[in-house]
């Protein structure tokens, strides 16, 4: 849609924003000490480009009315790593969840401290459910 119809895409994403600040909103004044990011991640989705382009700016705006209400926030994200991680980490939530490493995912656990930088974000793994069966593939 982005190429075909970017000034589309861009006033649907300005609608969706609305919703969801309304959302933020309803959430801060609940008793819940973690609020969770609604979104679901993954670099074969989302790349850095679009991320600066339409996403960085209302996370960073929802991180921080969530630390300014006292709440950890954290936002899942458990597909492809390498061309996301990076850009998400630089939001500065509390967590980020279910990041999923390889085989599974694309990232090694060990490479994930190079994409956090200087954040103060904590980088918390998911378990992958290939983990969960006998039957895999190395493919």
């Amino acid at each position: 849609m982005y190429m075909s119809a970017p000034e589309e895409l861009t006033e649907t994403l300005k609608i969706v924003k609305k919703s969801m600040d309304r959302a933020v909103h309803l959430v801060l004044e609940s008793p819940a000490e973690i609020v969770m990011i609604p979104e679901n991640l993954s670099a074969e989705v989302v790349g850095p480009t679009f991320f600066e382009m339409f996403m960085k700016e209302y996370q960073t705006d929802w991180k921080d009315k969530i630390h300014e209400a006292g709440k950890f926030s954290c936002i899942h994200m458990d597909g492809t790593l390498k061309g996301l991680l990076r850009q998400e980490a630089s939001v500065g939530f509390t967590f980020i969840e279910a990041l999923t490493p390889a085989p599974t995912g694309d990232l090694p656990i060990e490479e994930w401290e190079s994409y956090f930088g200087d954040s103060k974000t904590i980088a918390w793994g998911g378990i992958p459910g290939a983990y969960f069966t006998a039957h895999t593939s190395n493919a």
